[in-house]
């Protein structure tokens, strides 16, 4: 099949669990869509104010890139529950909660939805949980050990991958493709 026109004439599709609603945000319902990354404060290491921070917007520039834990759901739906990034008020620490209210912290924003259990569609996911180091500082991972530390709840099922597929015009690659 040719393709003719404009590529603003074209009707692009998308699949999978992705919503594009941030191409025109509105302050209070934007979602922004991607991986939860794990970022650290290196310089804050051992100390009271010891600060990772799961997001899945920018952190700033005292954070440094950690890992990636997963990617979370952009639309609510059947088995799912939405996750706020939040922090402690009146310290440095940022964590993850399923409460609206942060459970009495400080809210920055909602980052996206998790299955509440595995989904029976066999999509892989990996668990999220909240842990918590001798500091005080609450982390996100993907092992209820915790790396060593306590485990404080778990948080829900997040994809371990991006499930969006979409299709592009490349006129040096010679035309339409898929890219995953």
């Amino acid at each position: 099949q040719s393709l003719t026109g404009t590529v603003s004439d074209w009707d692009i599709q998308f699949a999978g669990d992705v919503s594009y609603d941030h191409l025109n945000p509105s302050p209070s319902t934007w979602t922004p869509p991607g991986a939860l990354n794990q970022m650290y404060n290196a310089g804050l290491s051992g100390t009271p104010d010891e600060d990772n921070w799961a997001t899945t917007a920018t952190a700033g520039a005292s954070y440094g890139f950690s890992s990636t834990l997963a990617f979370l759901l952009t639309t609510p739906g059947t088995n799912r529950a939405p996750l706020y990034e939040c922090r402690g008020t009146g310290t440095t620490d940022h964590f993850v909660s399923r409460s609206s209210t942060c459970e009495g912290e400080t809210v920055l924003r909602r980052s996206g939805w998790v299955y509440m259990t595995p989904p029976s569609s066999g999509l892989p996911t990996t668990p999220l949980y909240r842990c918590v180091l001798p500091t005080g500082d609450r982390f996100e991972w993907t092992d209820s050990d915790c790396i060593g530390y306590p485990e404080q709840t778990l948080l829900g099922y997040a994809p371990q991958e991006q499930s969006a597929l979409d299709r592009y015009y490349n006129p040096y690659a010679g035309g339409v493709g898929d890219r995953k």
